[in-house]
């Protein structure tokens, strides 16, 4: 990801430089046909492990598949608050 990051600054430098450093919900996979997604700002260098997962609300709740990126993903393991501030279900 980051050598993607660094074409596109070289792409539009003046347009990289007004994103704000401020997280965005950006989708980042799909698996059993749900989207995965995560919380990331488009400051620093980005790679798989950037961010902070949301999509664990819906994948840790019984019965759902968990999402199979789990034992690689750093955004996993800071996952995101949950909606109405409620905690993870597991680890």
């Amino acid at each position: 990801m980051p050598k993607i990051a660094e074409a596109l600054k070289m792409f539009n430098p003046e347009l990289w430089g007004t994103l704000a450093d401020r997280e965005s919900f950006e989708p980042c996979g799909t698996s059993y046909g749900k989207f995965l997604w995560r919380y990331v700002s488009p400051v620093g260098d980005l790679t798989f492990d950037s961010g902070n997962c949301g999509a664990w609300v819906w994948f840790e709740k019984p019965g759902e598949t968990p999402c199979p990126f789990i034992p690689m993903c750093g955004a996993y393991q800071r996952k995101a608050v949950a909606p109405a501030g409620g905690q993870p279900l597991s680890t």
